[in-house]
């Protein structure tokens, strides 16, 4: 990031832990920064571990439904999917 610099690892390990800890707006590592990351620029840290890029799909996803009124998890034991509803 230009605003704040970092070592590759330091960003890597600050991005994870966001992501582990179910946080899908990441802002910049600099203290009271409130830049927001991309997705490009997390995905560039993130480009050899692709668990954490696997979670952050998922809690993306998660967060994204959470807040769609149109849009509910399928009621089916373990589905997983995303279904549209009417109002």
């Amino acid at each position: 990031m230009s605003c704040h610099r970092a070592c590759k690892d330091c960003w890597k390990n600050y991005l994870t832990h966001k992501i582990k800890v179910r946080k899908f707006e990441i802002q910049c590592l600099g203290k009271d920064c409130e830049i927001v990351l991309n997705e490009e620029a997390i995905l560039s840290f993130l480009q050899e571990n692709i668990d954490t890029i696997e979670l952050y799909h998922k809690v993306g996803l998660e967060d994204f439904v959470a807040v769609n009124r149109f849009l509910k998890w399928c009621p089916g034991i373990n589905c997983g999917r995303v279904v549209k509803v009417s109002e």
